[in-house]
């Protein structure tokens, strides 16, 4: 259920190909919505207060206390996370989200060929040429951005469409890229707590998730309360609260997190956890046929080299021969 073929953008920017027997001229109405860009430092507090309450048990086993106690306090800890935020997305904080004023951001950060070493976080803008509005925002992060990134390139380039973040792109029949740009940097020490960074950055990541509004909108509403003004934006494609990576969790829970993407203004994000659905049993429908086929081959391997342990003639026609079953 995925399609092929892609080309390389420039400048952090990759763009899938166009498919000429689904082009369109025209994205009629595309959903926007306005995010403004919040205070970072103050969206951190909100959201360790709400982990210090420790109301979701399904996080106690990461323990984001530790990392409150480690800072004496929510204030000192919130401090220590903000800071490893890159100064230039500093200050899009109390101004509004555009793709102009991200591109602006992005393209002043490709002078930099060192822009994607070691350990960090990273935004993905999907943009559309038929719409300056339309952009579209994933949050993510990674010990190995540059070998992140890297994959991302090739699941574009090859089409994939197993994720929501994929899928929007695919949607986009070639008149969508995918935009990266770097949001913070982890430079480790050796006196740091490997424990306390990854806790740090979950944090950071779930932060950034709020400040461009990627998850849904009851999600958002769980971890930071009801937004100040109008509404939470619905056009965001992070699905799981990254507060959770490392946990091992059901597939109800999952499912719960997806469905809330019927709730989204934007048909496409609407109608992704039915697509996922039907993809996923269209994979274990796969698997198991394949498991078969394998297994099959498997045993007739296992029963060949036993028959010629024992010395007897294994052409298939002697197997199958009823003078010789007799």
């Amino acid at each position: 259920m995925s399609r092929s073929g892609a080309m390389l953008g420039t400048s952090d920017s990759f763009q899938p190909h166009k498919e000429l027997a689904l082009e369109q001229s025209k994205i009629g109405d595309p959903v926007s919505h306005v995010v403004a860009f919040p205070n970072l430092l103050y969206e951190t507090q909100q959201l360790l207060e709400f982990l210090n309450r420790d109301k979701d048990r399904r996080l106690s086993s990461l323990n984001y206390r530790h990392l409150i106690k480690a800072h004496e306090g929510i204030d000192k800890a919130a401090a220590f996370i903000v800071d490893l935020v890159d100064q230039d997305v500093k200050a899009l904080e109390g101004e509004t989200i555009t793709v102009d004023r991200l591109n602006r951001l992005r393209y002043n950060r490709c002078k930099f060929p060192n822009r994607w070493d070691g350990d960090g976080g990273y935004l993905d803008y999907i943009t559309d040429s038929r719409s300056v509005d339309y952009w579209r925002g994933y949050i993510g992060q990674s010990k190995n951005l540059k070998a992140r990134i890297t994959q991302h390139k090739n699941a574009i380039l090859s089409g994939d469409d197993n994720t929501l973040h994929y899928y929007i792109l695919v949607k986009g029949t070639g008149y969508r890229s995918a935009n990266f740009l770097r949001l913070w940097t982890l430079d480790l020490d050796s006196s740091m707590d490997q424990t306390l960074a990854t806790l740090a950055t979950n944090v950071l990541e779930m932060v950034f998730c709020k400040a461009f509004q990627t998850l849904p909108a009851a999600t958002l509403e769980r971890y930071f309360g009801s937004p100040v003004s109008e509404s939470y934006s619905t056009i965001g494609l992070n699905v799981l609260p990254p507060l959770y990576q490392n946990l091992p969790l059901g597939g109800s829970f999952l499912q719960r997190f997806t469905l809330y993407c019927e709730t989204s203004l934007d048909t496409e994000i609407q109608e992704w956890p039915q697509f996922r659905m039907e993809q996923k049993k269209y994979e274990e429908s796969s698997d198991r046929a394949s498991k078969r086929s394998l297994t099959k081959e498997h045993c007739q391997q296992t029963l060949n080299t036993a028959l010629k342990a024992i010395g007897v003639f294994t052409r298939p026609e002697f197997l199958y021969d009823r003078s010789v079953i007799r």
